[in-house]
């Protein structure tokens, strides 16, 4: 059986959330939903990054964090639509572990 391991973070007021130029700007994230961000030499957590501010920084159209089912089948309806027009769009939507 694989396990994996979960990388430390030693010091969590170190972490700090990565910016992003768009549009000639910087642009924090706020959807409040992040991915860790490693220095791969060192084995720590040096930062996260906003999922749908990095999308939106590579010219991707996103949506989310979606947090309420009702809102899922509008959000759905547009990812597929930007898909089927041979765009990528990012749909950022939380689920719970069942």
């Amino acid at each position: 059986m694989t396990e994996l391991a979960t990388p430390p973070v030693e010091r969590e007021q170190d972490v700090e959330r990565i910016s992003h130029w768009i549009g000639g700007r910087l642009v924090e994230g706020g959807s409040g939903r992040s991915g860790p961000v490693y220095n791969p030499a060192l084995g720590l957590q040096t930062g996260a990054v906003d999922f749908a501010t990095l999308a939106r920084g590579f010219g991707i159209a996103s949506a989310g964090p979606i947090t309420s089912p009702a809102d899922l089948p509008a959000a759905l309806n547009t990812a597929i639509e930007a898909v089927a027009s041979g765009e990528p769009y990012l749909l950022d939507v939380v689920t719970e572990p069942r």
